[in-house]
């Protein structure tokens, strides 16, 4: 019977391989939440889920009981309001995840130590307290020394600017200016552009409604002029790096919920010149927040965005488009939850273990933080590699594939962005990765009988 509705699938069902489950509530105790994101905060190896918000509880967690997407009650982290960006990293070098506050209400930049790995955080530190309606702050390392630094978007002021961890231990410089020429800077995303191993900085510029990225000019976070990407028709909400199109370079993803449109641009020779806007869809209404990862586990970057009829009647969705070929020519909007009020945030990260990718949204008129289950249908082919096994996972230089009897063609290794990174071919046994950065990888498998995805960490 499981062989027959298998078959069916395969012949039956629409191309998109991405089915996902009805809403399930994570919390309704952080007021007006505008952020959400996921990362593990008690070095359980679970993923829990981190909320951003407007009014009370406004840095909060949940913990992922049981690594199945069963949540426990919210958990302050600080308690403070008009919260426009939380993100994670770990800034001190420790090994657990700190927290990175946007305090807009304050206009500061503010860090929190996870001081014992499982939860229990420290006072806000400040990095910047003259940041004047702060939306966005990162951690990245522009300068190549091994630790996080900070990169943000000072809406009032105009200003993507980067902050140095200067003994990796959470000790910030002064800032560092980037750009002031970047009119209601709210967004900005680290991306190796020009693909000479150093990160640079993409960011938006709502009031000019541009797109713009910067150039490292010596890894060492000395940043060169503006390179407008392109004009867009209407406001600039929200960017993302992926290689979109499968051609080894980073690409741009963005929204603007003037025109309520999800659109790219093509890196078109890996240095950073762009082509024009390819559209993905103009069904995104005012759309605030796109977020680009392989939903349907194909191997291509698909994009997740948010969607809301109106700021009046507030009714709003979660949705995806499917990248179709891997070349970046997307199909139609598809809905995955409609019972949202106002969707500010989306993400996307394997929340139960099963090796595709769940989503998550913010709804701030109902205060809810929401997540939606992944449901693969797998083909036939996929079915027969179930039994394949990677291992160790975690691993810090080699995996083993045991294959049973199914002889691996090819091996693809893709970073969370969907860049190809390398691959090995001709009955693969093992897999170095030992020169690979800390973090999450994906592998694509392929033997004689189809290709399945795993998940795999390097430590």
């Amino acid at each position: 019977m499981k062989l027959l509705l298998f078959v069916i699938f395969v012949f039956v069902a629409p191309k998109s391989l991405a089915q996902f489950g009805t809403e399930q509530l994570i919390g309704t105790d952080a007021a007006l939440p505008v952020v959400v994101t996921v990362a593990d905060i008690d070095g359980d190896g679970y993923p829990d889920v981190i909320s951003g918000a407007r009014s009370t509880n406004g840095v909060s967690w949940y913990k992922n009981l049981d690594g199945q997407g069963s949540f426990g009650s919210l958990q302050l982290i600080v308690d403070l309001s008009e919260i426009y960006g939380v993100s994670t990293a770990d800034l001190d070098g420790d090994g657990d995840i700190d927290i990175l506050v946007s305090d807009t209400y304050q206009d500061k930049v503010l860090w929190i130590e996870n001081l014992d790995g499982a939860g229990t955080f420290g006072p806000p530190k400040i990095i910047d307290n003259n940041a004047d309606n702060v939306n966005d702050a990162i951690g990245v390392d522009l300068d190549r020394d091994g630790d996080l630094d900070i990169l943000a978007a000072i809406d009032q002021q105009n200003t993507a600017a980067w902050y140095e961890n200067l003994d990796g231990l959470g000790s910030f410089s002064a800032r560092n200016l980037i750009s002031s020429n970047l009119l209601g800077c709210r967004s900005v995303f680290a991306a190796d552009i020009d693909n000479d191993g150093d990160l640079d900085v993409v960011a938006n510029s709502a009031n000019t409604v541009t797109i713009s990225w910067f150039e490292n000019l010596d890894g060492q976070g000395n940043f060169g002029s503006q390179n407008i990407v392109a004009g867009q028709a209407a406001y600039v909400a929200d960017v993302f790096c992926a290689d979109i199109d499968g051609d080894g370079d980073m690409d741009i993803m963005g929204c603007t919920n003037g025109d309520d449109r999800v659109a790219w641009h093509e890196n078109l020779d890996g240095q950073g010149t762009f082509g024009p806007q390819r559209v993905v869809t103009n069904e995104a209404l005012q759309c605030t927040s796109v977020f680009c990862a392989d939903l349907d586990n194909d191997g291509d970057v698909d994009v997740l965005y948010g969607s809301t009829e109106s700021a009046i009647v507030e009714n709003s969705e979660i949705a995806w488009s499917e990248n179709l070929d891997g070349l970046g020519n997307f199909g139609p909007k598809q809905v995955i939850g409609n019972e949202l009020k106002l969707t500010r945030a989306v993400c996307a990260a394997d929340i139960d273990g099963d090796t595709d990718m769940d989503v998550f949204a913010a709804s701030q008129n109902n205060n809810k933080l929401v997540w939606y289950e992944n449901y693969m249908i797998l083909g036939v082919m996929d079915n027969s590699l179930r039994n394949l096994r990677v291992s160790p996972n975690p691993s810090s230089d080699k995996i083993f594939i045991d294959s049973k009897n199914e002889s691996i063609e090819e091996i693809v290794v893709y970073d969370i962005f969907g860049k190809r990174l390398f691959s090995e071919e001709r009955d693969v046994k093992e897999l170095d990765i030992s020169h690979l950065q800390n973090g999450l990888y994906f592998l694509q498998i392929t033997t004689h009988n189809g290709s399945l995805i795993k998940k795999i960490l390097k430590n």
